[in-house]
């Protein structure tokens, strides 16, 4: 019977901007503390494991590329932008560094090292490599909550009242 092959074009693939972090890691990152016990938290994974694999580097590229989309739509910060994709390309996309950034797709790392001498100024490579570590973060966020419970303001209120 009549089957519907769906069209799509190739323009509609291209990410736009890199997804939004999921709650969990997104209450992480909302604040400067929180983020730095889980850097710490990252770190000791890293430390544990003998893969090479840097978890750290996983947040340090997120927190770079949400700098990074922040500046995007802005005309007046050009500079900034190119700052700060020179810097994610020279830190995580390069074929020997200490950091590169371990994907769970090697064609999007290619594609993403590749990105640093295109003309094409188009962030999706780095989007999609954004949304990549961010399904890895979105798993041992969760854990790092269970561990170490987020705690309401009223809690911190409560706390200060008491000392």
């Amino acid at each position: 019977m009549g089957q519907r092959k769906s069209k799509t074009r190739r323009g509609s693939l291209q990410r736009s901007r890199p997804s939004t972090p999921p709650n969990t890691l997104e209450n992480i990152l909302s604040s400067t503390e929180r983020t730095e016990e889980f850097k710490e938290f990252l770190h000791s994974l890293d430390e544990e494991c003998e893969e090479e694999t840097l978890r750290v580097d996983w947040l340090d590229f997120l927190l770079l590329s949400r700098d990074l989309h922040a500046v995007e739509s802005s005309s007046s910060s050009a500079g900034l932008k190119r700052r700060l994709l020179r810097e994610i390309q020279d830190i995580y996309f390069v074929e020997n560094s200490s950091h590169r950034l371990n994907l769970s797709n090697d064609a999007l790392w290619r594609e993403c090292a590749r990105f640093q001498t295109s003309s094409d100024l188009r962030l999706s490579p780095i989007w999609k490599a954004h949304d990549d570590v961010l399904k890895n973060l979105d798993d041992i966020s969760r854990h790092f909550l269970s561990m170490h419970p987020l705690s309401s303001p009223r809690v911190h209120e409560v706390i200060s009242c008491l000392l």
